[in-house]
């Protein structure tokens, strides 16, 4: 399985900053005496921020004009709504205009940055792409933003043809980089991926986030030891955070190269490692076969957080090393704190049975026996114990 737990791309996937534009000048021979005063005074309230009262003047003016309002009231009346935290309704009243005006650059940018905040991400690409096509020169951010959109709807291919242009040439914008390197790889192009990571190290080499990313990419492309390196890279040029220590370990342990995995979750653990950490590492040494250093990790985790299943871990550890009566003693505390862990009873029955204690066997047996998970096994240990013992 690939490795992608603690590594997921930190693709640049940024809300909308600006809000809509300013509505359009209205023209003269379009627009009635009351149109122009209902639209002048929406105009200021919006200004004064007094939203609520532009959408009433606006919408007042629509029920009284209908079809013939003008263009510029669906400019407003979307900047209101917008400015009310609606950008669903601010959508509709943008797309309402265009009924108008389909070839109005304001109002599809418009509607594109209401639908991405809304996250209609389609809708919000294709407004956006249409706004920069009517723009008369080439917009770059408007195309970023539309790419942005297209990646978040799950349109990979189609982000890619616009991120391409933009993130051609030595003097590219790392976001468009970035977002490309996600675009690649949620789309199948690992190789793009990883060559737009690299230029921006190129770029930036001392910048953290472009290691993390560069790391992201190859843990999912499936390169663990170059993911690895690109990580340790990181930890060079920065005092590195637990969770990128953590994401290490976990590719080298994924990768097989345990005593590195150990190394890295114990830098991770720093000096009082908590459970969670003490119980990663005893998994950790305990793969790697040093089952005594396994079984020191499982105490210091049971010292701060007492588990019955973890005292059940020692009991196997402690058995596996000939250590039969310190694995009673585990599932004997094991019991202390669930005594209802069927488990726990099998194995000090078999345990027992095992160091000659038939009675001590046979009490435990025959309460694993009384759970359906163990019954059949402590039945069969049961009869085992009763030939051991003979007639009689």
């Amino acid at each position: 399985m690939r490795f992608t737990a603690a590594l997921l791309l930190a693709c640049l996937l940024w809300a909308v900053a600006c809000g809509p534009g300013a509505a359009a000048a209205p023209e003269p021979e379009e627009v009635s005496a009351a149109a122009r005063t209902a639209l002048h005074e929406a105009a200021q309230a919006l200004e004064q921020g007094r939203p609520a009262q532009a959408e009433a003047v606006l919408r007042a003016l629509i029920a009284a004009e209908g079809a013939a309002a003008p263009v510029p009231v669906w400019h407003l009346l979307g900047n209101a709504l917008f400015a009310q935290d609606r950008p669903a309704d601010a959508a509709r009243a943008f797309a309402s205009g265009l009924e108008r005006a389909p070839g109005d650059p304001a109002l599809h940018r418009n509607l594109g940055i209401a639908a991405y905040q809304g996250r209609d991400y389609a809708l919000a690409a294709e407004h956006l792409e249409r706004a920069a096509a009517l723009a008369p020169e080439p917009e770059p951010e408007l195309l970023l933003q539309a790419a942005s959109a297209r990646h978040l709807a799950g349109q990979y291919r189609q982000a890619l043809r616009l991120l391409e242009p933009l993130a051609a040439g030595a003097g590219a914008d790392p976001r468009a980089l970035e977002l490309l390197a996600a675009a690649a790889l949620a789309s199948g192009d690992g190789a793009l991926a990883e060559a737009a990571a690299l230029r921006c190290l190129r770029a930036e080499p001392g910048a953290g986030r472009w290691w993390r990313l560069l790391a992201g990419i190859r843990s999912q492309r499936g390169d663990l030891a170059g993911a690895a390196a690109a990580l340790e890279a990181l930890t060079r040029l920065e005092p590195p955070a637990a969770q990128d220590l953590r994401a290490l370990a976990e590719l080298y342990l994924a990768a097989g190269a345990l005593p590195l995995g150990i190394r890295a979750l114990e830098r991770a653990a720093g000096p009082r490692p908590g459970p969670g950490d003490c119980d990663a590492l005893a998994l950790a040494n305990h793969r790697a076969g040093r089952l005594d250093e396994a079984l020191r990790w499982l105490e210091a985790a049971q010292a701060q957080a007492p588990d019955a299943e973890r005292l059940l871990r020692m009991a196997a550890m402690l058995e596996a090393r000939g250590r039969a009566a310190q694995a009673a003693d585990a599932c004997a505390r094991a019991l202390e704190l669930d005594p209802g862990n069927a488990r726990a009873w099998l194995r000090l029955g078999w345990l027992a049975r095992e160091a000659g204690r038939p009675a001590q066997a046979r009490q435990a047996l025959e309460r694993a026996a009384a759970f359906a998970p163990t019954a059949a096994a402590a039945r069969r240990a049961l009869e085992l114990l009763g030939a051991d013992e003979g007639p009689g």
